[in-house]
């Protein structure tokens, strides 16, 4: 995605991606093909948590991502039913 030029990047710990992000973008900056400011990040913040997706906190943590801040955080709320399915 990067090399076709796209700079807005979404995750989220249910995409389970932020390992081969971080991986990308920190090979990116190191090699000055890009910069943190060019690169718009958003992921996603769950409430409650959701243990049956792997998902068992509410925060975000960016040196996850290998970034010092995410550009925009969304707040997703699970349906009690839809945890119980899980």
């Amino acid at each position: 995605a990067l090399q076709a030029g796209i700079r807005h990047i979404d995750t989220a710990l249910l995409y389970r991606c932020q390992g081969n992000i971080a991986h990308v973008l920190r090979q990116w900056f190191m090699e000055g093909r890009l910069s943190r400011e060019e690169v718009f990040i958003t992921s996603k913040v769950y409430h409650p948590p959701a243990p049956c997706f792997g998902i068992e906190s509410t925060t975000i943590d960016p040196n996850a991502l290998s970034v010092d801040e995410i550009t925009a955080k969304v707040h997703v709320h699970f349906e009690k039913s839809l945890i119980e399915l899980g």
